[in-house]
C-alpha cells in the first residue's frame, strides 16, 4: 500500500461470479485490456475508487446517516473494520478526473488512479457525522464483544484498499474541485432527500443500547 497504476492486478477474473447475483459477468480487467490493445483508438484508463455523492444508486452513506438521523449516541464498530482504510472520491471530483484525462493528449495510453487520501472507516464515520451535525461518538470494540448485526462481512480487514493518485495530479495537474467537507454535505443532502433502504436487521438499537451500558 498504496497501490499505484503499475501495481500487479488481481489474477482472479470475474470476482463476483457465484457470489453476487447479477454481477456474474462483471469484469473491469478485461475491459481495460480490450481498450488498451485497440491500435486504432488511443485509450486512457481512469480507475475510480468507491464513489459517493448525488445519484449514488448504492446509497453508500445510507447506514451511517440512518443511525445519525435517528439520534444514536454512538456508532459501534468492529475494531478491525474501524482501522480499515479505503480510498473514496466525491462524484464531482471523479467526473473532473475523467474529463481532464479525456481532454488532455498527454493522457493517451496512460492509466490513472483517482481518489482522495484514504481515511480509516472510523474516521470516515466521524467525517460524515461532522457534516451531518451528529454529536455522537465512534466506538470500536473487539469482534467477540459485538452482537451479530454489528459484525462486518467476512474479509481480510488487515488488507487496506488504498490507491495512489499522485500520477494524475503530477502529469495532468489534477486538483479536487470539491472539498471532502463540501462533498459530504452535498451527499448527505441528496441522501436525505432520496433515502435508500436499510436492512432493519443491521439496526438492532436495543442490542446496541445493552452493549453501551456494559
Amino acid at each position: 500500500m498504496p497501490v499505484s497504476e503499475d501495481s500487479a492486478l488481481r489474477i482472479e477474473l470475474y470476482p463476483y461470479r457465484g457470489r453476487i447475483p447479477g454481477l456474474e459477468d462483471y469484469e473491469k480487467i478485461l475491459v481495460e485490456r480490450g481498450a488498451m490493445n485497440e491500435p486504432g483508438l488511443p485509450a486512457t484508463i481512469v480507475r475510480l475508487p468507491a464513489t459517493y455523492g448525488e445519484g449514488d444508486y448504492q446509497h453508500r452513506l445510507a447506514i451511517e446517516l440512518k443511525r445519525m438521523d435517528d439520534g444514536r449516541p454512538a456508532f459501534i464498530l468492529d475494531e478491525r473494520l474501524a482501522a480499515w482504510r479505503w480510498t473514496r472520491a466525491y462524484v464531482e471530483n471523479a467526473a473532473a478526473a475523467i474529463a481532464l484525462a479525456a481532454m488532455d493528449d498527454r493522457a493517451a495510453g496512460r492509466i490513472y488512479n483517482a481518489g482522495d487520501d484514504a481515511l480509516s472507516y472510523a474516521d470516515w464515520v466521524r467525517a460524515i457525522g461532522r457534516a451531518a451535525g451528529w454529536q455522537g461518538e465512534v466506538i470500536s470494540l473487539p469482534p467477540d464483544r459485538l452482537p451479530k448485526h454489528l459484525r462486518p462481512p467476512p474479509g481480510d480487514y488487515a488488507q487496506h484498499l488504498v490507491t495512489d493518485s499522485t500520477r494524475i495530479r503530477r502529469e495532468l495537474g489534477y486538483q479536487d474541485v470539491v472539498s471532502r467537507e463540501e462533498g459530504l454535505r452535498r451527499a448527505i443532502e441528496w441522501e436525505r432527500a432520496n433515502r435508500g433502504e436499510v436492512n432493519p436487521r443491521v439496526l438492532d438499537y436495543e442490542a446496541e443500547d445493552a452493549l453501551l451500558t456494559l
